[in-house]
């Protein structure tokens, strides 16, 4: 049960922005760039997998941790057991989640970024305007030239 989980935990590790970016360009992240959006909802439903694939092998009634505490003489060993394979699970699923969030912040703070990039650009462009008393001054002294 632990190395599955351990397994899984790797899984959930390669459903990184990176690791997905780099799958959906083909590894050529510079030439074939990826909108992030897309990248997020890759790797969210790729965490969505991974989670639910180690949850069923986990709690599939023939899972060997699952079968050993069964048949175990102790029923306090077999509750024992039966708990530990259940926290396993949560572990998986609460770092999958902890990654969908993750990966929907670093989208919503990509956005953000660049809604007040064109802000700035905005205001620099308005700045770089002349003021109306600027523009008379320059009608003087074309006046005079």
């Amino acid at each position: 049960a632990v190395s599955e989980a351990h397994r899984a935990w790797e899984e959930l590790a390669e459903t990184s922005i990176d690791q997905i970016s780099k799958k959906l360009s083909g590894g050529e992240t510079e030439s074939h760039p990826v909108e992030l959006g897309t990248i997020v909802q890759v790797a969210q439903h790729a965490v969505d997998e991974v989670v639910s694939r180690f949850r069923q092998e986990m709690m599939a009634g023939d899972n060997a941790a699952l079968v050993a505490a069964e048949t175990h003489a102790d029923s306090e060993v077999a509750a024992s057991v039966a708990d530990f394979v259940r926290m396993l699970v949560e572990v998986i699923e609460d770092n999958g989640e902890m990654r969908k969030r993750v990966y929907s912040y670093t989208e919503a703070l990509q956005r953000d970024t660049i809604e007040k990039a064109k802000q700035f650009e905005e205001s620099m462009a308005i700045a770089e305007e002349p003021s109306e008393f600027e523009r008379f001054g320059l009608k003087l002294t074309s006046m005079f030239d």
